[in-house]
């Protein structure tokens, strides 16, 4: 078995020791394999033989520096055995002492007849007879499994159709943890969630190499079980794929359904329907509560605005018959009565009175059909001071001089420009760096919207940074002078205020990494009733945030209106410029602080915190049984190098959400000294 593993990285030992015959004894304790001899371990790149009587010592010199728990309540478990915590403080759990306890929680119950697992946890199998629970006694079973694979398989004299009747018999208070849904595929493989990898991606993996599929829908069934145990769908029709950009590489994928009818999902969304839902895996999440936890704390924040966030749930996924996992179920992006709510284009019109909803792309909008695709010129690149707390000082060296220089050249010079991007003349013109994430059917609404969201930035630019004020024309076509309106007022006049404000405070509270070039949006309803103002809202894509990358170490540090080093290309620096513009307004910041203080002081930024701990107690058992499913060293060799030095050392999801709550309070303090009134 230690051969066929690891043969292709390891080297054979071939020396006796104390330890054993025929390798070396350990100088470690770390147990990578265990079989019939005892324990084994790797150091040196060859295996080595653990000496169980060392390291047995060596465990109990640092099981002796903790008290005893008095209970048996599991908070931790590590090589060493079984942890609790009784008054704020480590203890080791006494095991011998809990499995009498635990011998006499299990006496409570029949053994079983059968050997039918229905339920596994600490204590062992679990069966179902007579719509009761009954522990089931492995020594038994293991003898007649033993003997029904060493004897033919005889006929059952059960009657036609008794066995399909005792398969989903259940007792009267079987509960899930979480919901669990079942998709069965109609080819009956997994190749289309395990496979596909997306164009764009595996031009770049792949070059030169047999591309593996792009992701593609397989028709497939869907069941899903409530908390309860009921079934509340069966063997609705749709379909699913993988999805996602980078993330695809992954061998844990997120996965969208569509539906054929619309379908209400698990009371998300006041159990409004939808054919689009999505899964979100959360494989870069160790503790996977970081999305979780955003969604519920943008609901806080955007609610008094009446902004639309995905609603989420946790659910488990089985696919084919193999257990994939807990994934988070959340709602698509999209135009929608109750998600993104604004005038739906129907299909096939082509007037430019509808809803548009876009996302800031600068990295895969390229890869979109060109009449999704956006050149968005900024202002022709023009500079903008990021906002760093420091009116923009901190960046003096980065640019060799200083912010005064930079707006004196500015004011002087016509030709001067920012540069935070590749900015020659030819890359403005040309880039396309946003995404119409709506549907859309010509050019003709395509030119609009293009045409409209770079006058929105240019009303704004001219404003804040000329105190030249400027609006609309009637049909939305063109920009002409406005002397009538203030700075403010121009600003105001184009875009939902509240909701930028609003943005600016999720993404810098999540500091996620992705901010600065996806995973951004906004949206305009040019419809019968609608605004037309550019409002902000629909917050997405968190697992590179709340300190699982290098961005806002420790909690602190401006980030979201900051120059950022793109931690995927060393040296390269980005700006959200749709954030970063108005920073320097005056009016703008009071009104950050008045929405900061409100939230803060109404409770809402430590119900996050207390909801991450609560979250974790709720649902620590379906992470454990993820987390053995996917945490593995392919995993690490895959999202190791992105993910901030204390996430890449946690080893469970216990020990993830501990860094996440203490980094979430860090970063409530670093805000709340700046913007608290």
């Amino acid at each position: 078995m230690k051969y066929i593993i690891l043969v292709s990285l390891l080297i054979v030992g071939t020396f006796a020791s104390e330890c054993h015959p025929k390798y070396d004894c350990c100088k470690g304790c770390h147990t990578i394999l265990t079989d019939e001899e005892g324990n084994w371990g790797v150091e040196n790149k060859q295996w080595c033989f653990i000496n169980n009587e060392k390291c047995s010592n060596e465990k109990d010199n640092e099981i002796n520096k903790y008290p005893v728990c008095n209970g048996c309540k599991v908070y931790y478990t590590d090589k060493n055995g079984n942890w609790g915590v009784e008054n704020k403080q480590w203890c080791f759990i006494d095991n011998k002492k809990c499995s009498d306890e635990e011998d006499n929680e299990i006496s409570k119950y029949p053994v079983c007849n059968g050997c039918k697992v229905y339920y596994t946890d600490k204590k062992g199998n679990w069966g179902v007879e007579n719509k009761q629970w009954c522990f089931i006694d492995n020594d038994k079973c293991k003898l007649v499994d033993e003997n029904q694979n060493n004897t033919p398989t005889e006929p059952h004299n059960e009657e036609p159709g008794k066995e399909d009747e005792n398969k989903n018999d259940k007792p009267e208070d079987h509960k899930n943890i979480v919901p669990i849904i079942y998709i069965t595929s109609k080819t009956g493989t997994n190749n289309f969630v395990d496979d596909p990898i997306t164009n764009h991606v595996s031009n770049i993996t792949h070059y030169g190499m047999e591309k593996p599929p792009y992701p593609y829908y397989e028709e497939c069934t869907f069941t899903v079980e409530d908390e309860n145990g009921e079934k509340v769908m069966e063997n609705v029709k749709g379909k699913a794929k993988a999805r996602g950009n980078w993330t695809t590489l992954y061998v844990k994928k997120s996965i969208r359904i569509n539906f054929d009818k619309k379908q209400s999902m698990l009371g998300l969304n006041n159990n409004a329907k939808f054919k689009n839902w999505l899964l979100l895996a959360e494989y870069k999440d160790n503790s996977l509560l970081r999305s979780k936890t955003s969604f519920e704390l943008s609901r806080d924040i955007l609610a008094e605005d009446n902004l639309y966030v995905s609603d989420s749930k946790y659910v488990e996924v089985v696919i084919n018959g193999e257990y994939y996992g807990v994934y988070l179920l959340v709602e698509v992006q999209q135009i929608n009565k109750g998600r993104v709510d604004i005038t739906k284009a129907k299909d096939g019109y082509t007037g430019t009175d509808i809803g548009y909803l876009l996302e800031y792309d600068t990295v895969y909008a390229q890869y979109e059909d060109k009449l999704q695709s956006i050149n968005m010129r900024y202002h022709n690149n023009d500079f903008i001071i990021p906002y760093d707390g420091l009116d923009g000082y901190s960046w003096e060296d980065y640019f060799n001089f200083g912010m005064e220089e930079i707006e004196a050249k500015a004011a002087t010079d016509p030709n001067f420009e920012f540069i935070n991007v590749a900015s020659s003349q030819e890359y403005i013109d040309n880039v396309l760096n946003m995404s119409i994430k709506s549907d859309i059917y010509n050019q003709e609404q395509h030119d609009f919207i293009t045409n409209y969201i770079n006058n929105v930035y240019n009303i704004i630019y001219e404003a804040a940074y000329n105190k030249h004020t400027l609006k609309f024309n009637e049909d939305y076509t063109d920009i002409v002078d406005a002397p009538e309106f203030t700075p403010r007022e121009a600003i105001e006049n184009v875009i939902d205020i509240n909701s930028l404000v609003d943005m600016y405070i999720i993404s810098e509270l999540t500091c996620d990494a992705d901010l600065y070039f996806s995973s951004f949006y906004m949206d305009v309803d040019f419809g019968k009733d609608g605004s037309k103002k550019l409002r902000f809202e629909a917050p997405w894509d968190f697992d590179s945030g709340l300190g699982n990358r290098k961005s806002c170490l420790n909690g602190s540090g401006f980030f979201a209106g900051n120059i950022n080093e793109d931690q995927n290309v060393p040296g390269k620096y980005q700006i959200n410029p749709w954030l970063a513009i108005t920073m320097y307004e005056d009016w703008y910041q009071d009104l950050i602080k008045a929405k900061w203080t409100k939230l803060y002081d109404n409770g809402v930024f430590s119900h996050t915190v207390e909801n991450i701990h609560s979250n974790l107690q709720k649902y620590n058992e379906v992470f454990k049984r993820d987390y053995a499913k996917w945490d593995n060293e392919v995993r690490r060799e895959a999202i190791g190098t992105e993910l901030a030095h204390q996430e890449m050392e946690s080893r469970s999801a216990a020990e993830s959400a501990a860094y996440l709550a203490e980094w979430m309070e860090a970063r409530v303090d670093f805000m709340n000294n700046h913007w608290h009134q």
